[in-house]
Order: C-alpha cells, then sequence, then structure tokens
C-alpha cells in the first residue's frame, strides 16, 4: 500500500533532520556493493501493513517499516568485537530517537513498537565482514 511507502518517506525524513544519521535512503530494494558498503549505509524500507476494522467507518492500519543499518568493517579481527559495539550502540540511538518521536511529515501516524532483529547478522559478518542490523518499527494510522 502505498500509506507504507509514504510512512517510509516520512521515516526517512525524520531520521535525516536528527543530529544522529543525515543519509538515510528510502529504498525498494536495498541491495549493496560491497563497495558501496564502506560508508554506513542506511536503507529505509516499506515492509507491510495489517488492517482491522474499528468502527463502520474507520479501519486501523499497523504499518511496518524497516530500517537496514550496515558497514564494511575494515578493521583488524582483533577489533571486530568494538566495532560490531560502536555500531550496536548506533542502532540503539537510532531506536530511541524514533520512539514517541512524531513524524514531521506524518504527524498522524502513531508510534507503536520497535524490533532489533537480527540484532546483527553473524553470517554477514563471518561471509563478508559487514555489519547488518535491521529495526522493524511499527506505526498506526486510523482513517
Amino acid at each position: 500500500m502505498q500509506m507504507t511507502i509514504d510512512l517510509a518517506d516520512a521515516v526517512t525524513s525524520q531520521l535525516n533532520q536528527s543530529e544522529i544519521i543525515t543519509h538515510a535512503k528510502r529504498q525498494v530494494l536495498p541491495i549493496h556493493d560491497l563497495s558501496q558498503l564502506r560508508e554506513l549505509t542506511i536503507s529505509v524500507v516499506p515492509r507491510g501493513v495489517q488492517v482491522q476494522s474499528i468502527t463502520r467507518k474507520l479501519s486501523q492500519y499497523d504499518c511496518q517499516v524497516d530500517i537496514g543499518i550496515q558497514q564494511k568493517l575494515t578493521v583488524p579481527q582483533d577489533e571486530i568485537d568494538t566495532a560490531v559495539k560502536e555500531l550496536s550502540g548506533l542502532v540503539q540511538q537510532i531506536a530511541e530517537y524514533l520512539q514517541r518521536q512524531p513524524l514531521t511529515e506524518m504527524p498522524y501516524a502513531i508510534w507503536i513498537k520497535i524490533e532489533n532483529e537480527p540484532v546483527y547478522d553473524s553470517s554477514h559478518l563471518a561471509q563478508q565482514r559487514v555489519f547488518t542490523s535491521v529495526l522493524t518499527l511499527t506505526y498506526r494510522i486510523t482513517k
């Protein structure tokens, strides 16, 4: 549904207005070359929507948006734990910023929850030395 794409745009804009991130990008297909991931990459992707009837005239839309945080680690093997801890801290900062933060472009969207799964993808880390973490945000829109 376009509503979820609009929500992803609003989340992207909100992130880019923060002091934490200034280069988030809403994407349909978040596919990146390893060379692109040398820079911290923040991808905002529409995920899904659940619709429920509230009354005869009103419906509740629970829209989900994923935020992917990725970066190729170029540190020596013995410094990977420290790099993962730092990037996990950034993920936590993003989550805390968006919690109960009204979206400037969609103030009627009510934040419901944030999930962080995976905290980091161990297969990406082991095979490609890429830190990948995904935040799934759920917002409720009534109309």
